[in-house]
């Protein structure tokens, strides 16, 4: 068995599993993609749900294993979920496994006009992470403008065999129906972003005073009704969005 599949723990209980699915907004007319199925508990239930299902499984084993369950509505495929090429609008739910989950999540952005919610069960760190639960991060400031974000359960650590040693949540992200960009394309703002953690400056308005003008940072300042001297690891979503939507 491969790297990839070790890293998964597995869900146990499919009234568990149920009781997730109805948490999420997935209905009879989705197209729904499963990243890693594994031995197919989230596969069955999701079956029930959904339209149809597009299981990617890495572990040839896990593969075979699916395939011989027969499920109708679901077409697995051995393969890298990384290589996946996106052609339709889908949802997502999955159990992900935990090695790549920046990988997963670089994968979202990267394809984001296809996927219109996503639901992760993963490790609470990189949600809270992902979320901005704490402090901001290009992680969780990547997604904000586009998705709505936040963490819909808790996990039991005996829910999972092989039982983890890490906390795990089931995180929603689901697509906003107009984005906090204004006037611009998701690609400027990912620049901008690249910008900001890049420049070596100590402050946001360091950062920002090569590429706004005096009376730029004076609205900024007016509008936020706030100091932009904060370092970069206390910034606050409003205040990036603020400074990127007057460009």
């Amino acid at each position: 068995m491969n790297e990839l599949s070790i890293s998964q723990n597995f869900l146990k209980d499919k009234l568990l599993v149920n009781k997730l699915l109805k948490e999420t907004n997935i209905n009879s007319e989705d197209l729904v993609l499963e990243i890693g199925p594994g031995k197919g508990i989230i596969t069955i239930e999701l079956s029930n749900i959904c339209k149809k299902i597009i299981g990617i499984e890495f572990d040839k084993e896990l593969f075979n294993c699916l395939n011989s369950i027969n499920i109708t509505n679901a077409n697995i495929i051995y393969g890298d979920f990384l290589d996946y090429k996106f052609e339709d609008k889908l949802k997502i739910f999955s159990n992900i496994p935990f090695n790549i989950t920046s990988d997963i999540f670089n994968k979202m952005l990267e394809n984001m006009e296809y996927i219109e919610s996503f639901y992760f069960i993963m490790q609470k760190e990189a949600a809270e992470m992902y979320l901005g639960t704490n402090n901001e991060s290009m992680k969780s400031l990547l997604f904000k403008p586009f998705y709505s974000g936040k963490i819909i359960y808790n996990f039991n650590k005996t829910d999972f065999d092989p039982i983890p040693n890490v906390d795990i949540v089931l995180v929603e992200f689901i697509k906003k129906e107009y984005s906090d960009i204004k006037k611009a394309l998701p690609i400027d703002y990912l620049n901008f972003l690249a910008y900001i953690f890049d420049n070596n400056e100590p402050t946001i308005e360091k950062k920002v005073k090569s590429i706004l003008t005096y009376e730029q940072l004076k609205r900024i300042k007016k509008l936020l009704k706030c100091n932009i001297n904060d370092k970069i690891s206390d910034i606050k979503w409003v205040i990036i969005l603020t400074i990127f939507n007057l460009l």
